[in-house]
């Protein structure tokens, strides 16, 4: 229902993408300046730049004195010369890992089977020699004694001395193979360690000559650098952007503001409605809904009901077009509505809850 009673309606947040596209547009400052033109334009469907021409857009262009371009123009002149010299210049090559390992030299060994196996050997046969005098020793030896004895040669006896004699000799050869054996494989891992030592040093060695020489090209490629410039094509102008998303926003804020202001008049009009004056409450239907009779008196009725926009309250009180009808002193109109003085009917309007 329109007039006081109706209900303020909230204000339409604003849309980010939209604010974030007028605030882009709004800050489009195409750039003519001596080094190039900024422009403003959206990626085509083929990955190509497109010019926007879809809107006016906001330039701004750079003119120089004629001090600077005299400066400037003699300055582009004399990098270009340096760059020309330049590229007669000979930059030092980077080496890469396979350069630095193809340039080891020596090249050191890693397998060093052969070595150990010829150290296995001279063990064996230097141990060997010097047992073989003890062994020949003992066998003399142990026929003189069995002899003595009066053992015959070829009997059982003699024999059978003669095996635990040679199998306590091959035992020791025994033993005499396995110690070469473990010197071989030490020897062996001693070559491995050293052979490695010799390589990292190699490689470390090479690898700081690459570093020097990578030195060497980064300081060139910085001279180049310096002497070209190596600027960005555009200069940004001081340009003041315009705060769409922060106009906009505020704006909202504002409304918002007075929507939440409007509502909570409306609330505390809502309360106090029953009542206008000492006397007086507003008893026009119009202002009701959710009406439900309670009880019929002499030409009118009492009823329960709410007024418009104020859910949470309920009333007991009269109509006042009943009341007109029967007692129309107690009637009175104010803003187009019909309020009831209950004073004048002897009835008093109830509040519910």
């Amino acid at each position: 229902m329109g007039g006081i009673f109706s209900a303020p309606k909230a204000p339409t947040p604003p849309d980010p993408a939209a604010t974030v596209e007028a605030e882009a547009k709004a800050n489009r400052v195409t750039q003519f300046t001596p080094q190039g033109t900024l422009r403003f334009g959206f990626v085509g469907p083929n990955g190509e730049f497109e010019e926007d021409v879809s809107g006016e857009q906001r330039a701004l262009k750079v003119y120089e004195t004629p001090f600077q371009e005299s400066l400037r123009g003699l300055g582009e002149s004399e990098m270009l010369n340096l760059a020309q010299q330049l590229q007669g210049t000979n930059l030092s090559p980077f080496r890469t890992a396979g350069d630095i390992e193809a340039g080891l030299a020596p090249q050191v060994p890693t397998d060093f089977a052969a070595e150990a196996a010829r150290l296995e050997d001279a063990t064996f046969e230097s141990g060997q020699q010097r047992l073989q005098p003890v062994f020949d020793r003992q066998r003399e030896q142990l026929e003189q004694r069995l002899a003595d004895q009066g053992l015959p040669m070829g009997s059982d006896a003699y024999e059978e001395e003669l095996n635990r004699l040679e199998e306590s000799q091959n035992e020791q050869l025994s033993r005499l193979a396995l110690d070469a054996v473990a010197q071989g494989r030490a020897e062996q891992d001693r070559l491995a360690r050293l052979g490695s030592a010799l390589r990292g040093q190699s490689l470390n060695e090479q690898l700081g000559l690459s570093q020097l020489d990578s030195s060497q090209r980064q300081q060139s490629f910085a001279e180049l650098g310096a002497l070209l410039g190596f600027n960005t094509p555009f200069s940004q102008q001081q340009v003041r952007p315009i705060d769409v998303a922060g106009i906009t926003n505020a704006g909202y804020a504002n409304q918002l503001a007075a929507q939440q202001a409007n509502q909570q008049a409306r609330a505390q009009q809502a309360s106090n409605i029953g009542t206008i004056g000492s006397i007086l409450a507003f008893s026009d239907i119009r202002l009701k809904e959710n009406i439900v009779m309670v009880k019929a008196k002499d030409g009118y009725c009492l009823y329960e009901f709410n007024y418009i926009g104020d859910d949470e309250t309920r009333y007991r009180g009269v109509m006042a077009h009943e009341i007109e009808k029967v007692n129309p002193d107690a009637v009175t109109e104010i803003d187009g509505y019909k309020a009831v003085d209950y004073d004048k009917i002897g009835e008093s309007l109830e509040v519910l809850q």
